[in-house]
C-alpha cells in the first residue's frame, strides 16, 4: 500500500503535500483502487468530540466511494507525558468497524458527515458527560 502524507507546515513550495495537494493525491489514489484511511477530525484530542472536517467526505462523494466508519476507543489513562516511550500497564484499545456507508446515496455533504459522526460516536464513551 501507499500513503498520502499531509505536510502541515505551510511552505512557499507548492509541491509539498499540503491540503490542496492532499485532495488531488487522495482522488488519484482512490481511482487507482487504493483504500484511504482518514481521521475526519483532522487531529485528536482525547475526551473531546471534535467536529468532522469536510475533506474525507468530499473525496468520498467525488469518487462515489464507500465510507467505512471506524471507532477507536482509547482510554484516557492510555496517554501520559512519556507516551509512547514508557508504559508499565497496558490499556485496552477497542476498534469497532461499522457497516459501510454509501456516499453515492447522499446528495449533500452534511448528512453524510452526520451519519458517520453519529455512527462512530455511538459506541464511544462521552467523557464530556462524566464528572
Amino acid at each position: 500500500g501507499g500513503h498520502v502524507f499531509i505536510d502541515r507546515v505551510k511552505k512557499k513550495n507548492k509541491t509539498s503535500t499540503g491540503a490542496r495537494n492532499l485532495y488531488a493525491k487522495s482522488n488519484e489514489s482512490l481511482q487507482e483502487g487504493v483504500p484511504m484511511f482518514f481521521f475526519p477530525q483532522g487531529t485528536r484530542r482525547l475526551g473531546e468530540r471534535l467536529p468532522f472536517k469536510d475533506g474525507a467526505f468530499k473525496i468520498a462523494m467525488e469518487n462515489k466511494a464507500q465510507v467505512i466508519p471506524i471507532s477507536i476507543e482509547i482510554p484516557l489513562t492510555a496517554w501520559n507525558s512519556m507516551y509512547p516511550l514508557q508504559r508499565k500497564d497496558v490499556a485496552q484499545v477497542i476498534l469497532t468497524v461499522h457497516k459501510p456507508v454509501e456516499s453515492k446515496e447522499f446528495k449533500e455533504l452534511e448528512p453524510l458527515k452526520k451519519e458517520c459522526f453519529d455512527t462512530i460516536y455511538s459506541v464511544l464513551p462521552d467523557y464530556t458527560k462524566q464528572s
